[in-house]
């Protein structure tokens, strides 16, 4: 008797089974429906971490990956590619938005104030050289305005690394010397390896000796694990994971993008007693760390030729760019964007002493700004300046960017850029479906 209550006991937990595992091949078939069906609901299921987040590009260099979570079917950091916008931007990194979700990027939160279309065409890396490559895309949507973010930080150097390394076309500047040539790769190289000697500042390092993780073979064995499977390709696990960032974000509010490590607060601090090239900010409510010596190689305008090159080939291209949007019948607005060093540099105390790397720093920045601006009256080109809005923030403590060296900014500092850039449009007449 015992023996048989237990067999239809086992069938009915069996059928259960059964059942359940029915359902869950259910619900993820039709996720799986929905996702083929929409690109949003694809971006929104999937974890699309593992593609590259850029493609190699013959004329470019490398151009953002359509695949990649967060851009549009053109590969630019959109919910959608746009057939028409009222606002078009270019720009590099400081203008696609990195260090921040893609809603939180200025031309997003510029959208928003304003509540008219803007599309985003920045792509991480570029310069003046390759904004004049994409502004005849961008004129493609017909837009009222074109704003082109300038990040004084790089966009210098960038643009010579465009026509002396990538030749990226349409730059048309005095004949390539050959000397010059292998001296702009020398220049690049030691860049290259100033860049990856400057990221260990962006995160705590571990003393040396400790323990640092598992090892690349762990990881390989880790992403071939049947949870890593699941994590990459089952919707249902997709939907999971958005139902819990949309918690995060509905009752605990926007996490900033670097939460604080006391750890590495305290590394930094201690670093920069003997390290000239870091500063410390600290005021009552906010903490941050400069990093001149490594922002300074992309500004040197005074000792270094390529750099001044680099100027005058940034304002020629702006130039041309500016030419070919009036001429579309466009309206045309450069957005200066200071180094994160140079918006906090009035703000520090003790004032920076001559012949430091912070002092020289915002003394080239200060020329460079300077010079641009000049040259944009004589030119008459519309342009705007977020730095007395981005110093504006720093008098009333609100942090801007990560307490690391991280020299992009968080949702509030792009949040001040993008107010930097209405009311420059709203002083010059714009108005949502206005002329």
């Amino acid at each position: 008797m015992n023996g048989e209550t237990k067999r239809p006991l086992r069938r009915r937990l069996l059928g259960a089974l059964i059942f359940a595992l029915w359902c869950v091949v259910v619900v993820e078939a039709l996720l799986w429906g929905a996702s083929l069906a929409s690109t949003r609901v694809d971006l929104l299921l999937t974890n699309r971490q593992g593609v590259p987040k850029r493609l190699p590009d013959e004329e470019t260099g490398h151009m953002r990956n359509p695949e990649y979570a967060e851009n549009d079917s053109r590969g630019f950091r959109n919910e959608k590619a746009l057939d028409s916008a009222e606002i078009v931007t270019l720009g590099d990194s400081q203008t696609a938005g990195l260090n921040a979700r893609s809603e939180e990027a200025w031309p997003k939160q510029l959208q928003r104030m304003l509540s008219t279309p803007v599309y985003n065409m920045a792509v991480g890396g570029f310069g003046p050289g390759r904004y004049h490559y994409l502004v005849d895309q961008a004129l493609e949507l017909h837009p009222r305005w074109v704003i082109t973010g300038f990040y004084i930080g790089n966009d210098l150097w960038n643009v010579v690394n465009e026509y002396y390394i990538l030749d990226v076309p349409g730059i048309d500047w005095r004949p390539k010397d050959p000397a010059r040539v292998q001296l702009v790769q020398a220049h690049a190289k030691r860049g290259e390896e100033e860049y990856l000697e400057a990221a260990r500042y962006l995160t705590y390092q571990p003393p040396s000796g400790a323990r640092k993780g598992k090892g690349s073979g762990s990881r390989e064995r880790r992403g071939m694990s049947p949870v890593r499977l699941l994590q990459d390709h089952s919707r249902i696990w997709g939907a999971a994971r958005a139902i819990k960032a949309g918690i995060q974000v509905r009752f605990f509010g926007r996490r900033p993008s670097q939460p604080f490590d006391r750890r590495h607060w305290e590394q930094l601090v201690e670093a920069a007693r003997t390290d000239p090239g870091l500063v410390v900010y600290q005021s009552a409510k906010v903490r941050t760390v400069l990093h001149p010596g490594h922002r300074f190689n992309g500004e040197d305008i005074e000792g270094d030729s390529l750099v001044a090159e680099g100027l005058d080939m940034s304002l020629h291209m702006l130039r041309r760019i500016d030419e070919r949007v009036r001429a579309a019948g466009s309206r045309h607005l450069i957005l200066l964007i200071p180094s994160k060093e140079y918006i906090y540099h009035d703000a520090l105390d003790p004032e920076p002493l001559p012949g430091t790397l912070q002092e020289a720093l915002a003394r080239n920045e200060a020329a460079i700004v300077s010079r641009a601006t000049e040259f944009f009256e004589e030119n008459g080109i519309e342009y705007v300046d977020a730095l007395p809005e981005m110093r504006r923030a720093v008098a009333e403590e609100v942090q801007l960017y990560p307490y690391s060296t991280q020299s992009h900014p968080d949702s509030p500092g792009y949040e001040r850029i993008a107010r930097a850039a209405a009311r420059a449009l709203e002083e010059r007449g714009f108005a949502a479906g206005g002329p």
